[in-house]
């Protein structure tokens, strides 16, 4: 699972991006979903991981490798200690799911590694309405999945 975020301050919305591939680089899954309101880049990131373990909660994904270019985030959750950051309850509700998962890591990437991630995210800025997708997905999603992986191979 990757997860971005992406502001638009100008217009007072936010966008997450998160996309769910199985270890063959195949679509599993993918939301990006538009928030209104004004919100620094770390609450939106960890907003967007947020609603990406829910999602993967809710569908049954039971092993999940996070990823994410938001190194403050993802080290917030490979530590012990409570996170008394502005958006230390996001991270300890984040912590909290994670343990429901069967198996559940988490890594830094770089956001060369991030950028189905991010393109959803910035999707999320165009839409009202957000938009998931399972199993399949459009075709521009599906390219930049192909694409994606391929760089990665």
């Amino acid at each position: 699972m990757n997860f971005d975020g992406a502001l638009d301050p100008i217009n007072g919305i936010c966008g997450l991006g998160v996309v769910f591939r199985d270890h063959f680089g195949v679509l599993k899954g993918a939301m990006a979903v538009p928030q209104i309101g004004y919100l620094s880049p770390r609450s939106v990131e960890a907003l967007a991981l947020l609603h990406g373990l829910r999602f993967a909660a809710h569908v049954g994904f039971g092993r999940l490798e996070i990823e994410g270019d938001a190194l403050s985030i993802i080290t917030s959750l490979q530590v012990e200690c409570d996170d008394l950051s502005l958006e230390g309850h996001l991270l300890e509700e984040v912590k909290r799911l994670v343990e429901s998962f069967e198996f559940c890591s988490s890594h830094f990437v770089k956001r060369e590694g991030n950028q189905v991630a991010h393109r959803l995210a910035k999707e999320a800025l165009k839409v009202s309405q957000p938009f998931l997708c399972l199993e399949s997905g459009p075709p521009w999603l599906i390219q930049c999945v192909s694409i994606d992986f391929v760089s990665e191979v």
